[in-house]
């Protein structure tokens, strides 16, 4: 099937503003410090998504292929990332403010992504579209990888304003902190079963 430009697009908004690693870190941050504090991070995640497209196009991909290993490597620490997120969440008290808090930096944006299971998932799905002559039509790897940017980027942040709406209702912030750690730790049990299989 021909993917044109506005599929491309519809993919990547579904791929990027899902709930994820990546996003719901954005909206903690967000409920702490602000959405515009989170930029960074953001510009982190949007640039490592397209690091890691571009290392799956570059052959990545035939390695974890090649050595399974590595993938149950990617999938224990995704795990141990993803446990840890979790946590964080269940531990964060929306009452103490932004005081003690700090915004997420550029490097763990893109550190994020690339522990990010839903990403390699995505990125791999990419990658084996551009292998066949008729997955694309005018589109190349840069023009992916510009659509990919932008709309990540988009999404991070929007997920980060959501959680900056909510630092003025600490009894709704601890609410949403509860409820991402529960899809994180049911993510984790995804995880655990695909590693199992």
């Amino acid at each position: 099937m021909t993917q044109g430009w506005s599929e491309v697009v519809g993919m990547a908004f579904v791929a990027s503003g899902a709930p994820g690693p990546v996003n719901l870190v954005a909206a903690m941050a967000g409920s702490r410090v602000g959405w515009r504090a989170v930029a960074g991070y953001a510009l982190g995640a949007a640039s490592g998504f397209v690091a890691l497209l571009w290392a799956a196009y570059l052959g990545l991909s035939a390695l974890v292929l090649h050595w399974p290993w590595i993938q149950t490597m990617m999938m224990g620490a995704a795990c141990v990332y993803v446990l840890w997120l979790a946590l964080q969440l269940l531990r964060a008290d929306p009452r103490s403010g932004a005081a003690d808090a700090h915004a997420p930096s550029l490097r763990e944006g893109a550190l994020t992504q690339w522990l990010n299971p839903k990403a390699w998932a995505v990125a791999l799905s990419l990658v084996a579209l551009f292998s066949t002559p008729e997955g694309t039509e005018g589109l190349s790897m840069l023009s992916l990888s510009g659509i990919y940017l932008v709309v990540c980027l988009s999404c991070v942040l929007l997920w980060a304003r959501l959680g900056s709406a909510l630092m003025s209702h600490p009894r709704w912030a601890g609410w949403f902190n509860r409820l991402m750690a529960i899809a994180l730790m049911l993510m984790l049990f995804w995880l655990l079963r695909e590693a199992f299989k």
